[in-house]
C-alpha cells in the first residue's frame, strides 16, 4: 500500500523574527540508538556596502559619491544533530533540558516549567516515541505529537538528497579513497528503493518526494549483529567496539567457502572458491577448537550485511528499480560493512545495480521530523537550502561536542582516538578496509580467544587502542555531531540553461581522486591563509578590538581542516578546489569575518571609477574589429586582479601603480599574452557577432571581481552589446568571497557611474541592464543552486548567450558545462602549475566559445570530472 505525504525535499522558510519563541527539535528513537535533531540561531556578521553622504574629488576627476562598508549583524539558523544509545536515554533527555530548553528554565524561574513559558513543537518517532513516552513527558515537562516512522525515514532521505550536493557515494575498495560520489542524485533522484539498517530492515520503494511504498523487510538487522555479538563477547563491548573487533578478523577461519567443500571453484556454477557456501559452517568441523572472538564477529558482520544485500537486489529486481540506496545507523560509515553490501548486490544482480551509501545516513528519520516539525511551526513557501557546517567538522568541534553528549564509553573511546589524529570527520571511515591479513599483521598477529576471564577482553582493547594511534588510516570517524547551517534569505534552484541538467558537475577536476592535485593545491591554501588572515584582520582592526585574535584562530582552523582533508579526502564529500574556496570563506565568517576583502575592494573599486572615463573614451575611437578583440584584452586584464592568486599577488607587488597605489590596467595588460591562446574562439567569436546585426538577445553575464575586472573589463564589453540592442544582466555574487564582486556593491557602482555616463544611466533606466545576485558566495559557480529570482530574470528575457569569466567559474567550474545556448568562457591561468598541467604557462588564456547548435549531444564527459595526473591540454 503505498502512502502520500508532504514534500520532504520543502523545508519552509520562517518569515517570523526570532522572538517569536518557538522552539523545536525531534527525536527519532530506534531500538538502539535514539536521533536528536535541534535548531538554534547564531549571530554572524556581514559587511554591507552602503552609501557615503560626502563626494569625493581626486584632482579634476568627477567627484564621484562614493561607498564605504558597515558592518551588520545577522541571526542564522542551524540544525544540531546527535545521537545516544537507546539504553541510556535520560543521557539524552538531560541534554535536552540543558542545551535545548535551558533558556526556558532561566526565563521561567525555579516554581515553572519550560512548557509555560514558550511554545515547543517536538515530534517523536521510532518505537521509542511509544516506550518512552511517559518518561520524556515526565522528565522534559512537554507532550509530544507522534509521527509516522517510515514517513519521516522518507521526508529526511529526500531533504538530505536535495540539500546536500554530495550526499550519495558508491563505495569501491579498490579506490583510494573508496568513496566515489555521485552528484546525479542531487538533480535527478526518483525512484530508488531505500533500505533503512536498523535494529531490523525496512525496505521502501521511494517514487517521489511525496509517495513512497515499504515493500518488505527482515528481521536480522543492526540489533541482530550487536545482539548476537554481545553473546559471543559477554557483553563486553559497545557497538562500535564490535565493528572494529570485525575489522581485525578473518572469517575464513569460521565460514565454510566453497573451496572448503570442493578444493576450489565450483565451475559448472561459475563459483569462485572464496565465496561463502555456509555462513559459520566451518566452526561445525571442529566445534572444541578455541575460536578467535574477532574472526566470529566478522563473520556475524558479514552474514548481516550479505543477507541484507541480496534482499535489497532482489526487491530492486522485483519492482524494476536501478537505484538502491542503504540507510541506517548499523552502516555508520563502516567499511568493511559497505564492502559486503557492494558486494552482495554486485553479485546478486550480476553486476546490473550497485549499492548506494549516503554520508548521513543514521538521520533520516530524526531529520524529517524535524522538518515536520518545522514546517507546522512556521507559514511559509520559500524553498530554503540548507548547507554543511565546515566548521564543525573540524577535530576541536568534536571535542568539544563530545563533552556535551554520548556515552562515557564513547567519550571514553574518542579519547583514545583523537591524539593519534591530525583531522577528523564525522562521515566515513578513512579508506577501505583492508584484507584481514593486512589488519591481523598490523596487530603484531595477535590471537583473541573467547574465554570468562577479563584478561583476553583487556588484551583486545589494548590491541585496538594501538591500532588507533598507529594506522591513522584506518581509524573510523566520529558520527555522533552534525550541523546544517541556512543564512541565505532566498530560494535556490538549477540553472535553467543547462544542456544535461542531470549530467552536470560543476567541478573540473575531482581531487578526492587526483593526489598529486589534492597535494598540490591543500598546499597551496594553506601557503595563502596567512594572506587572507591579515586582510580580513585589517578589515575590521580599526571597528572591532578582537580582530587580530580572530584572525589567527580562523587561521589555525583553516589549516587544520586542511590537514584533516590530506588524511582523509572524502570526509566533507567530493573535494574539489571549488569545496576548498567555499570552505575557507565558511571559515572567515564563522569567525565573524563577513567580508574579508572589503577595504582591498573599496580601493580598487575607486580607482577604476577615477579610470572609467578614460577608457571608454580610449574604446570610442576604435574602429569595430580592432575594438573587439581590445574588448576582450581587456576583459583578460581586468581578470587578473584577482587576490586569491598568490603569483598576481607577487606580481603586483612589483607592478606600476596609480596614485591610490592600485596596479594599472595597463601593467596587467601586458602579462596578457598575444594570439592564438591556449584555448582560442576568437575567431568563431567574431563570426558569430558581426557588426551589420545584433547578435543576441539577451546576454547574461557571471562576473568576478571587483574594481578593474568589472568596472574596466566587464562593463565597456557589457556597453558595446548594449549599444547594438542586445539586452545585458549582470550576475554577481550574492555573498562575498575573496575580493569577488557582490550584488549589493555592483548596484552601487553603477549607480555611481550612472550619474556621470549618460549610456549607463539609460541603459539602467530602460531595463536594458539589469543586475541580478547569482545565489552564491564563491569564487567558483554551482550551476545546481543558483537564485530563483535569476532563474525568473534569465526566462523572462529570454536569455541566448550565457558569458562565464574567471578562473574560478570558468576554469575550476564549468569548463566542460553544457548549455542550450551559446556560451563564452574566459579566464587567464593565474596559476603556473595549473597552467602547466593544461599545457600551457601562467597568464594562459581561455576563450572558449561554444555555439548551441555545436555542442555534442554525447553527455557522458560531464558525470565524472578529471581525474588525470599526467599534463593534459584542456579539450576544447
Amino acid at each position: 500500500m503505498c502512502a502520500q505525504l508532504l514534500d520532504g525535499s520543502v523545508l519552509n522558510d520562517s518569515k517570523a523574527p526570532s522572538n517569536t519563541g518557538c522552539k523545536v527539535f525531534a527525536l527519532d528513537i530506534g531500538g538502539s540508538l535514539a536521533k536528536l535533531a535541534y535548531e538554534r540561531t547564531f549571530r554572524y556578521t556581514c559587511s554591507v556596502p552602503c552609501h557615503m553622504n560626502k563626494p569625493l574629488s581626486d584632482n579634476g576627476s568627477p567627484p564621484f559619491a562614493f561607498y564605504d562598508y558597515c558592518e551588520q549583524e545577522n541571526e542564522g539558523r542551524r540544525v544540531c544533530l546527535v545521537k545516544f544509545e537507546t539504553r541510556r536515554i535520560e543521557e539524552c533527555l538531560d541534554f535536552i533540558c540543558t542545551n535545548i530548553l535551558k533558556d526556558d528554565q532561566s526565563e521561567g524561574g525555579d516554581q515553572q516549567t519550560t512548557s509555560n513559558v514558550r511554545q515547543v513543537n517536538v515530534k517523536v518517532t521510532g518505537g521509542g516515541a511509544y516506550r518512552f513516552r511517559e518518561l520524556i513527558e515526565s522528565k522534559v515537562g512537554i507532550e509530544f505529537d507522534k509521527e509516522d516512522e517510515m514517513e519521516c525515514l522518507i521526508r529526511g532521505c529526500v531533504f538530505m538528497l536535495r540539500n546536500i550536493p554530495d550526499e550519495l557515494f558508491f563505495y569501491d575498495k579498490h579506490c583510494t579513497p573508496a568513496h566515489v560520489f555521485v552528484s546525479s542524485g542531487f538533480l535527478d533522484t526518483f525512484p530508488f528503493l531505500l533500505v533503512n539498517i536498523g535494529s531490523g530492515v525496512s525496505i521502501l520503494k521511494v517514487d517521489s518526494p511525496t509517495s513512497y511504498c515499504r515493500v518488505g523487510g527482515s528481521s536480522i538487522g543492526g540489533g541482530t549483529f550487536w545482539g548476537v555479538g554481545s553473546l559471543l563477547s559477554g557483553g563486553k563491548y559497545s557497538f562500535d567496539e564490535l565493528l572494529e573487533l570485525a575489522d581485525a578478523g578473518d572469517h575464513r577461519k569460521v565460514d565454510m567457502l566453497v573451496r572448503d567443500i570442493y578444493g576450489g571453484d565450483y565451475t559448472t556454477l561459475g563459483l569462485p572458491g572464496d565465496v561463502i557456501a555456509s555462513s559459520f559452517g566451518l566452526a561445525a568441523r571442529s566445534p572444541d577448537q578455541p575460536r578467535c572472538l574477532a574472526d566470529m564477529v566478522k563473520s556475524l558482520l558479514i552474514t548481516v550485511s550479505n543477507n541484507i544485500g541480496q534482499l535489497a537486489c532482489m526487491y530492486a529486481k522485483q519492482h524494476n528499480l536501478t537505484r538502491v540506496l542503504f540507510g541506517g545507523f548499523f552502516i555508520r560509515g563502516h567499511g568493511l560493512t559497505m564492502s559486503v553490501i557492494t558486494y552482495a548486490v554486485n553479485f546478486w544482480s550480476a553486476g546490473k545495480q550497485r549499492a548506494l551509501f549516503l554520508r548521513h545516513e543514521g538521520y533520516l528519520g530524526a531529520v524529517g521530523a524535524f522538518v515536520k516539525a518545522m514546517n507546522d511551526s512556521y507559514n511559509g513557501d520559500s524553498k530554503t537550502i540548507w548547507t554543511e557546517n565546515y566548521v564543525s567538522v573540524s577535530k576541536s568541534a568534536v571535542c568539544s561536542q563530545r563533552s556535551s553528549s554520548g556515552s562515557d564509553e564513547d567519550r571514553e573511546a574518542l579519547d583514545n582516538i583523537l591524539p593519534a589524529l591530525s583531522s577528523s570527520s564525522r562521515s566515513f571511515s578513512l579508506v577501505p578496509a583492508t584484507d584481514a591479513s593486512n589488519v591481523l599483521d598490523n596487530l603484531g598477529q595477535t590471537t583473541f580467544f573467547v574465554s570468562d576471564s577479563d584478561k583476553p577482553c583487556t588484551a583486545i582493547r589494548s590491541a585496538l587502542r594501538v591500532r588507533r594511534s598507529s594506522s591513522i588510516k584506518r581509524i573510523p570517524m566520529d558520527t555522533n555531531y552534525l550541523e546544517l547551517d541556512r543564512v541565505l534569505s532566498f530560494s535556490l534552484e538549477p540553472f535553467p540553461l543547462l544542456e544535461a541538467p542531470t549530467h552536470y558537475v560543476p567541478d573540473t577536476w575531482d581531487l578526492t581522486q587526483d593526489g598529486e592535485a589534492r597535494a598540490y593545491w591543500l598546499s597551496c591554501l594553506e601557503g595563502g591563509v596567512e594572506r587572507h588572515r591579515l586582510k580580513a584582520e585589517e578589515s575590521q582592526v580599526s571597528t572591532m578590538p578582537d580582530a587580530s585574535e580572530r584572525s589567527r584562530q580562523y587561521a589555525e582552523r583553516y589549516c587544520s581542516y586542511l590537514h584533516e582533508l590530506g588524511q582523509n579526502p572524502s570526509c566533507s564529500g567530493v573535494l574539489t578546489v571549488r569545496c576548498l574556496l567555499s570552505a575557507q570563506q565558511h571559515f572567515l565568517r564563522e569567525f565573524g569575518f563577513g567580508d574579508a576583502f572589503a577595504m582591498q575592494k573599496k580601493l580598487e573599486n575607486r580607482s577604476a571609477l577615477l579610470a572609467f572615463p578614460a577608457r571608454l573614451q580610449y574604446l570610442s575611437g576604435l574602429a569595430w574589429e580592432e575594438r573587439q578583440l581590445v574588448l576582450i584584452r581587456g576583459l583578460l586584464a581586468g581578470n587578473l586582479f584577482d587576490w586569491g592568486a598568490a603569483e598576481v599577488v607577487k606580481f603586483f607587488s612589483e607592478a606600476p601603480t596609480d596614485k591610490l597605489g592600485v596596479p594599472l590596467l595597463e601593467a596587467t595588460l601586458a602579462q596578457i599574452p598575444p594570439r592564438p591562446w591556449l584555448i582560442d574562439d576568437y575567431d568563431e567569436w567574431v563570426e558569430a557577432i558581426p557588426p551589420d546585426r545584433r547578435a543576441y538577445r539577451c546576454m547574461l553575464i557571471f562576473c568576478d571581481n571587483s574594481g578593474p575586472d568589472v568596472i574596466l573589463g566587464v562593463l565597456p564589453f557589457a556597453l558595446e552589446f548594449l549599444s547594438r540592442g542586445t539586452k545585458v544582466i549582470l550576475a554577481a555574487n550574492s555573498g562575498p568571497a575573496i575580493n569577488d564582486v557582490t550584488f549589493q556593491e555592483l548596484e552601487i557602482l553603477l549607480r555611481l557611474i550612472a550619474s556621470h555616463e549618460p549610456i549607463v544611466s539609460e541603459a539602467l533606466s530602460s531595463g536594458r541592464l539589469l543586475v541580478a545576485e547569482n545565489g552564491q558566495s564563491s569564487p567558483c559557480l554551482d550551476l545546481r543552486l543558483t537564485a530563483s529570482t535569476l532563474v525568473q530574470l534569465i526566462k523572462r528575457e529570454q536569455v541566448d548567450l550565457v558569458v562565464i569569466e574567471g578562473m574560478g567559474r570558468a576554469v575550476h567550474t564549468n569548463l566542460h558545462a553544457r548549455f542550450r545556448v551559446d556560451c563564452l568562457k574566459v579566464a587567464v591561468i593565474k596559476n603556473a602549475w595549473l597552467a602547466r598541467r593544461l599545457g600551457g604557462k601562467l597568464y594562459s588564456v581561455v576563450f572558449k566559445f561554444q555555439a548551441a547548435s555545436l555542442l555534442s549531444k554525447d553527455v557522458s564527459r560531464e558525470q565524472t570530472p578529471t581525474t588525470n595526473t599526467e599534463n593534459t591540454r584542456i579539450e576544447i
